[in-house]
């Protein structure tokens, strides 16, 4: 089936991958990944997303619901521009034992497996072509009617020889039973090298040097030329022989048969916490990818997490100065966020402060994952709304829709003042913000929002009332 990858990261193009309903979804980031490479962004990190779910990487397609044609959406997972390579999966410092197969050398392995594959393609028709050269020769040697099956098997080879590009893949159909092709050509190579080697023993050359028990033929010039012909003949089918078994070892690699091990290895919680509470930036920012990554591929992951004390972990990791560390963390704490008895130990630890808290990052992809946490909150727990308030969240809010110039981040602010305007304790706090001059702010907020900020001024009266 063909499935049709879109991203907001790369504008006005979809990436169209060739998969099988049994491939896992590492096997499809892995044909991304490739893409990518090719485009110079290797290195670009994402996950991908369907009917509004994140994708688990160990899933298949079948199992994700994905038919012929279905169109995925490719999900950035940070725009930070790290220091770091942020393929490269922090589990090897997390283990007592590090490795060194780490995501971004297994691509840089099928990359080179592929190239290989390429390589023994061109040289097995280098040495076809060379056959069908000494198969017109052998017109004009002693054996001459040898020439007949010696230029079909060749005109043979060069038909069923597959066609092979690393950037375009097979030709045509020609990406089907490959080994079974390329061991039938070796088969039939056999055969004309034992077919050289007869000619050779017809060949006993008593009168130069050749002793043997059978009638001698005379050295003229053609049994020489015979001779020498065969032999170069034999050469080249050596050649072509072990191509076309090597060839047969690397059909059986397939894309992501690297990648994919990687992508679906199951991270010890443990290991990963503690790196996220040590001192090295690097290592923080790694074990937040690995729980932003956690979190969004499973309702089990998600418990396990908090079950370890990965809620108090996420909290402390989001008030970092590190803009890649507080990112990571504040999308983690968002896909936490979804799962209700999680949302009430998050406000029983304080989590709400460091949202809030958030909103005053430069970044705004850090503040648009705080709003549409506390959106989620908002819209499953009425007890949130008062501690936005009690917090100084208003001003946190109106401090967005003063610096953040986007409209989404505006949008989700204005969803939250509605939110807050159904109640009517609330709303007296919302005046009285309205005589501190802050009403500026929350006008500025509906030229940039969206409608239904306006019907939440217009309940709280704040157009009518003074």
């Amino acid at each position: 089936m063909l499935l049709y990858i879109s991203s907001p990261t790369f504008i006005g193009r979809t990436f169209v991958i060739s998969c099988e309903g049994h491939d896992t979804i590492a096997r499809l980031k892995a044909s991304l990944l490739h893409i990518l490479y090719e485009m110079g962004r290797g290195s670009h990190q994402f996950r991908l997303k369907f009917k509004n779910q994140y994708l688990k990487d160990s899933t298949t397609v079948e199992e994700c619901g994905m038919a012929d044609s279905h169109v995925i959406k490719m999900i950035p997972l940070s725009r930070h521009s790290l220091t770091d390579n942020p393929l490269v999966s922090s589990a090897s410092s997390m283990h007592s034992r590090e490795t060194e197969d780490t995501l971004q050398g297994m691509l840089l392995k099928e990359v080179q497996t592929l190239k290989h594959r390429e390589k023994l393609c061109n040289d097995i028709q280098i040495c076809t072509w060379a056959l069908f050269v000494a198969g017109m020769l052998n017109f004009v040697s002693f054996y001459w009617y040898t020439g007949f099956y010696k230029g079909l098997f060749a005109l043979f080879s060069l038909y069923s020889t597959p066609k092979y590009t690393r950037l375009s893949g097979f030709y045509l159909r020609m990406n089907e039973r490959n080994d079974l092709r390329m061991l039938m050509l070796a088969l039939l190579a056999c055969v004309l090298l034992l077919s050289n080697a007869g000619v050779l023993t017809a060949l006993h050359l008593t009168e130069c040097g050749f002793v043997l028990h059978l009638p001698a033929l005379p050295c003229t010039e053609t049994v020489y030329y015979t001779v020498l012909l065969s032999l170069a003949e034999s050469v080249v089918l050596l050649v072509y022989i072990a191509f076309a078994f090597s060839l047969m070892s690397n059909f059986k690699f397939k894309v992501g048969n690297y990648i994919e091990p990687v992508l679906v290895e199951i991270r010890d919680i443990k290991y990963i916490l503690a790196a996220a509470n040590s001192k090295s930036v690097k290592e923080q920012r790694s074990a937040a990818l690995d729980l932003a990554n956690m979190t969004a591929s499973s309702v089990d992951n998600k418990f396990a997490v908090v079950a370890e004390g990965g809620l108090q972990v996420l909290i402390n990791l989001a008030l970092k100065e590190d803009e890649g560390v507080r990112g990571y963390a504040i999308e983690a704490i968002s896909e936490l966020l979804t799962i209700k008895s999680i949302q009430n130990e998050f406000i029983s630890i304080g989590g709400m402060g460091t949202l809030l808290f958030s909103l005053h990052s430069s970044d705004t992809h850090i503040v648009r994952e705080s709003l549409l946490a506390i959106c989620q909150l908002s819209n499953d727990n009425e007890d949130v709304l008062s501690h936005v308030v009690t917090d100084n969240g208003m001003d946190d809010l109106c401090h967005v829709i003063r610096n953040v110039r986007k409209v989404e981040c505006v949008r989700l602010v204005a969803g939250i003042f509605l939110d807050v305007s159904f109640s009517a304790e609330l709303r007296g706090v919302l005046v009285r913000h309205k005589k501190h001059g802050n009403n500026r702010d929350l006008l500025f907020s509906y030229l940039y929002g969206s409608h239904s900020f306006f019907s939440g001024l217009y309940r709280c009266n704040f157009f009518f009332s003074g």
